[in-house]
Order: C-alpha cells, then structure tokens, then sequence
C-alpha cells in the first residue's frame, strides 16, 4: 500500500485551526474565572456594607432609645406649685413633714447615705446624683466653690442659675433661684441638682494658691477646689431635668 502524504498547506491550516480552538477555550475560562472573582467580591463587599450598616443600625437604635427614655415622667405638686419632669427609673422622696424642718423633694438616681441609714431627705451638702426642690430653702450657708453661669436651655423666670465647676471647668452642680415664685414658696426657696465627683479631692484655695485645709477661711473669702470627674451623661440629665422645672400658679 502506499503511504499517502498531506500537502504541507493542508496540515499548516490544521494546525491554525487547532491553536485557535484551544486559544478560544483558554480565553473563554479565563474571563469566567474573572466574573466568577467579581461575583465574589462584590458578594463579600455587600456583606461587609450590610454588616456595618446592621451594626450602625443598632447603635443608632441604642442612641435613639436612650434619648427617648431620657425623661418620661413628669412630677406635679400641687401644695406647692411646681412640677418637673424626670427619668423613669429614678426614685423620688418626699419630705413634708411637720417635724420643724424645711420641705425637700429628692429626685434622685442616687443619693449617699450616712451610717447606711435610709435617705429620708437631700440638700446642699449630699452626696450623690440628684435634684432637690426646696420651696423655703435650707437652714445653711452656700455651697463654696467656684461658679459659672448656668446653661440651661428652657427654664423660665430664672434670677440666679449658677454651675459649680471642677477644677478642670465640667460642671458638677447647679443651683437656680426664681424671680417669680408662689405664695407656697420663700424667697429663700431654690432647685439644687448635683451629679457623684468622682475620685473627689477637695482643697482650699487662697489667691488660686492651695493652702492648708485647717487655715481654710471660707468667709474670708477662701474657697473650695473640688477635683475629679463625673459621668457625661449623668450630668446632661441633671441639666435636662432642672431645665424641665416650671411653676403651676
């Protein structure tokens, strides 16, 4: 038999063919390859947004929720003309006696006790984080410290508003006196609202110069240096609270 022979033309055009089909294949795996890789990247970037934006959801359902709960209730007494509106989980002490003493009303989310009796009542010198309404004021002297005016947005009729600073300037207390008040009320009456200092140090101070707290002369026009911090968001209730006091003639 003879061997029969393929013109070189024939098999050249074979062979083109046969690389072209297998260049094809290639090129057609490989750019599904590349959507396959963009598929999945674009999967993983949507779970990355959808988990960041699950989680800012809930810090801003959080932040919403705790803005919401910030004051709910809203105290009236009607004996003496006023009403205040304050956080929901915070306790409240009435002290109306007719034991000689001076009316308070403690709102308060925590009040120091001493000797771990039951807090019966509140007012200038208390530890804790509270706000006391006194309408005949309180049988002592002031606070001592150094003071700012008070910024507080919404209260009315407002003669004295002072805040009491560290020695950093954040505020930790403030006191309001009325230019309008009641027939129930004295002119001594006044709203006092502090917030727990802590790490409190307290020094004297002479001319912004420590002096030694046996020589302190605070009617000699000597004050108190209360040192230490307290929480942010005690003190903007403390501000909110005293802001919602009004009278009710």
């Amino acid at each position: 038999m003879n061997n029969k022979k393929i013109p070189i033309g024939v098999g050249t055009i074979v062979l083109i063919i046969i690389a072209v089909t297998v260049f094809g294949v290639l090129w057609k795996y490989e750019k599904s390859q590349k959507v396959k890789d963009a598929q999945i990247q674009n999967v993983s970037a949507k779970s990355r947004l959808n988990s960041q934006g699950e989680k800012k959801g809930v810090a801003e359902k959080i932040k919403t929720n705790s803005e919401s709960s910030f004051v709910e209730n809203t105290y009236t007494n009607s004996k003496y003309n006023f009403q205040i509106t304050i956080p929901k989980y915070w306790q409240i002490i009435e002290d109306d006696t007719d034991n000689g003493s001076d009316p308070a009303f403690v709102f308060y989310k925590y009040v120091a006790s001493t000797n771990g009796e039951k807090v019966t009542s509140a007012g200038l010198f208390t530890e804790g984080t509270f706000v006391v309404v006194r309408p005949h004021g309180q049988a002592s002297e002031g606070i001592s410290g150094k003071t700012l005016p008070a910024k507080l947005k919404g209260l009315k009729d407002a003669n004295i508003a002072s805040d009491y600073v560290l020695k950093n300037g954040t505020s930790w207390a403030t006191f309001v006196k009325f230019k309008r008040i009641p027939n129930s009320w004295e002119e001594s009456g006044f709203i006092f609202g502090r917030n727990t200092i802590k790490d409190e140090k307290i020094t004297c101070e002479r001319n912004d110069k420590i002096i030694d707290r046996e020589k302190c002369d605070l009617w000699g026009g000597d004050i108190l240096a209360y040192n230490g911090s307290v929480s942010e968001l005690d003190r903007k209730q403390i501000e909110k609270i005293v802001s919602t006091f009004e009278f009710v003639f």
